[in-house]
């Protein structure tokens, strides 16, 4: 439940630094919160988060969330834990986002294991918060160039602009030429982007001896892969280059950014996967500093 004063329902800024809060102000007259409310009551982002996760743990009754189509980060939040019990709702408003500092952008999109950083661990880190970025985009019809470097026939080693719909491959030419591709190559050497991706997860499962993958910094697709398989085997390397990204099409943003279970689609599955785009889209902006507006309502005393 959630009984509280009146100055505990107030927008505040907040200010977070290196991921904590570290000062807060009413918004109205710029009082500064005192330390017990930056220690247990104004949460950074992630601690939002964090009370969306608890609310779905806890199969709350009824939620609905809005997050911010560009960040991520939860908007609007309204959770009913219990039908049939009153006074124990949460209620939370977050905006006017404003990001100070970042992590270093080349720690989030450059793998290579031949530095004692890369272990697995590491590179599946990686790739999680690059795919969570690209997944974020909801990409699903786009267009892009594709290159793959092998010890095979010449045409298979030539720059395509491949053109994807509906998430798959649906026609493909030659860069060069505009030579139209067979249907042997689009069915099975020239992939999606979600398929590069899996081409990099193959690798990090089998442990590959060395990878150097550089990730785009605004949609974190994979720009280029370069894998190792075996340190004593010649001929098994996969090199991969993708660029030229145009997207035509996209999933519906109101699928991605609203949570309801009242409506049959809202289980906890559902639920999860919208908390788990939308914090993967978060993670992607590295955000360490920044400000925003955070305001909670609960049920309280005015005096």
């Amino acid at each position: 439940s959630c009984f509280c004063m009146y100055d505990y329902t107030r927008q505040f800024e907040v200010q977070v630094r290196n991921d904590t809060v570290d000062a807060a102000f009413v918004a109205e007259d710029g009082t500064a919160a005192p330390d017990d409310m930056l220690e247990n009551w104004l949460p950074t982002i992630d601690g939002i988060f964090d009370q969306i996760q608890s609310a779905i743990d806890r199969s709350a009754y009824s939620m609905t969330i809005r997050y911010n189509e560009t960040y991520g980060y939860p908007m609007s939040v309204s959770v009913d834990f219990e039908q049939m019990m009153a006074d124990e709702e949460l209620y939370v408003s977050a905006s006017g986002l404003v990001i100070l500092a970042t992590e270093p952008v080349e720690d989030m999109v450059v793998v290579d294991n031949e530095e004692a950083k890369d272990t697995t661990e590491s590179r599946q880190a990686e790739l999680d918060l690059n795919r969570g970025l690209w997944d974020s985009h909801q990409a699903m019809d786009y267009d892009y160039y594709y290159q793959r470097s092998c010890f095979c026939m010449y045409d298979y080693t030539r720059q395509f602009e491949v053109q994807v719909r509906n998430d798959t491959v649906d026609a493909a030419f030659v860069a060069e030429d505009g030579t139209a591709a067979p249907d042997d190559m689009l069915e099975n050497w020239l992939p999606t982007i979600d398929g590069i991706f899996d081409q990099i997860q193959s690798a990090i499962d089998r442990s590959a001896y060395s990878m150097t993958i550089r990730y785009n910094e605004t949609y974190g697709y994979p720009m280029s892969v370069s894998v190792d398989f075996e340190q004593m085997m010649a001929d098994e390397e996969l090199y991969v280059s993708a660029s030229g990204l145009v997207i035509l099409a996209t999933e519906p943003v109101e699928d991605m950014v609203v949570v309801d279970n009242e409506e049959a689609k809202d289980t906890t599955e559902s639920r999860q996967a919208e908390l788990d785009l939308n914090r993967g889209l978060w993670d992607s902006h590295q955000a360490m500093d920044y400000d925003y507006y955070y305001q909670r309502s609960c049920f309280c005393m005015y005096d």
